[in-house]
């Protein structure tokens, strides 16, 4: 093998090189696509706790049924639903 590799130096540096750059591109994907999903958790956090926040004194003044609140709830709802299909590989419809 190693006399096969001293007579085909240049295959081998070739070979080598291709790997290396396969290997580093399969490392770059992923964690290119770990960095998507934490920036859309972040995100989906963030309109969950807005529309929370905005749920937030229609239940303190007692007022459940009160149109804007419910609005509010079914967002975050939503919101959870379509996070949790994120989550799941693709976006849920």
């Amino acid at each position: 093998m190693r006399k096969w590799g001293r007579r085909h130096r240049a295959a081998v540096v070739a070979a080598a090189v291709c790997l290396l750059v396969t290997v580093a591109a399969g490392v770059g994907s992923a964690a290119w696509a770990l960095g998507e999903r934490a920036a859309r958790r972040q995100e989906a956090e963030a309109k969950v706790l807005a529309a929370l926040e905005e749920a937030t004194p229609g239940l303190r003044e007692g007022k459940p049924h009160d149109p804007a609140l419910r609005s509010a709830v079914q967002r975050a709802a939503d919101q959870l639903g379509a996070a949790a299909g994120w989550a799941a590989g693709g976006p849920a419809d």
